[in-house]
């Protein structure tokens, strides 16, 4: 049996990560030690290389625990289809090497229009291959071959969702929180940034589904730790963070990395999960009072504590005074 650094140091993966798959039930050690800390078996780590892989293939979390828990599964479609998307992408690369080979050349934009529009109809043709890919996966009732069939058969015009089936349905579920998670500031560094330092995955400010009363003017900071206690320097980058506050009672804070501690291990490690548009996301919702200085009274508080995966980001956020409701139209803006 080999150790989580073992086991990270034999994968390549983080220890954050190993810690994250455990979480998400994607995978989870075949035995822990009398003090938790967990064990993985040869079958692990080969299964382990077998998601590292598939995620280099452009294959997401959820797709892949769906190919690996579903061995009957009929993959070949579905690595057809990826081997297709990602043919369509090297393809797309060889073009766009060659338009910039002309402006280096002394081309102007004008003159490289005809092979521009080609290259965005190319996207236009891959998204078309991932979202395809995704309902094959996403095929419980009739079956992966049959969501290809169709789709064959209807083939989409403008790749608008109402245009395809979806066989997805959101199912939520709320895991209560018992106590209200707090941040040791002192550890962290909050700078403020402009957006073109974002990454380049990270989500756009006019996709974000702010309550109305929260829309004007985020915040946008990136975070670092302090790890060396003698020159108190902040220097590794934890997550990024987009947020917004009414100055009083509500807020939303949205933090986001390719690699960070999802928030899950604060409040629900073991919670049961939501489907929220084909996606995996842990709710967490705690209820409490808080003291107010102004008034010197308790004051009834009403938070949401979510983590998800999208996009190759990990996704943490926090919310106070937003209603459900709220809450999700916000997640649904970000997946």
């Amino acid at each position: 049996m080999k150790t989580i650094k073992e086991a990270s140091k034999l994968s390549g993966a983080s220890v954050r990560t190993l810690q994250y798959y455990d979480n998400i039930n994607l995978l989870s050690p075949s035995d822990r030690t009398q003090s938790s800390y967990r064990l993985y078996s040869d079958e692990d780590i080969t299964k382990l290389k077998q998601i590292l892989f598939l995620k280099e293939l452009g294959f997401s979390l959820r797709e892949i625990r769906y190919i690996i828990n579903h061995p009957t599964l009929d993959q070949s479609s579905i690595f057809h289809q990826q081997k297709e998307l990602l043919r369509a992408k090297s393809q797309k690369t060889h073009h766009i090497i060659k338009v910039l080979e002309r402006l280096e050349n002394g081309a102007t934009l004008d003159d490289c229009q005809e092979d521009i529009n080609s290259i965005s109809q190319e996207s236009k043709l891959m998204k078309h291959h991932s979202r395809l890919l995704l309902l094959i996966s996403l095929s419980l009732g009739v079956g992966a071959f049959g969501v290809y069939q169709y789709l064959q058969i209807h083939p989409s015009t403008d790749q608008t969702p109402a245009t395809l089936p979806s066989p997805i349905t959101d199912t939520i579920h709320t895991n209560p929180v018992i106590s209200d998670s707090a941040t040791n500031c002192l550890d962290v560094h909050a700078g403020p940034i402009d957006l073109a330092s974002l990454p380049a995955e990270s989500p756009k400010l006019d996709q974000i589904a702010f309550p109305d009363d929260l829309q004007s003017n985020p915040q946008i900071q990136a975070l670092y730790s302090r790890p060396d206690l003698d020159t108190h320097e902040y220097s590794q980058l934890i997550n990024y963070v987009i947020s917004k506050s009414d100055g009083a009672t509500r807020y939303a804070q949205i933090s986001f990395s390719a690699d960070h501690q999802p928030i899950r291990e604060m409040y629900a490690p073991d919670g049961e999960p939501s489907t929220i548009n084909g996606h995996n996301v842990l709710i967490g919702h705690y209820t409490g009072q808080v003291y107010n200085e102004q008034s010197k009274n308790l004051e009834p508080i009403e938070k949401y504590y979510i983590d998800f995966t999208t996009n190759n980001l990990i996704y943490s956020i926090e919310t106070q005074g937003l209603s459900e409701t709220e809450v999700l139209r916000l997640i649904k803006s970000l997946l």
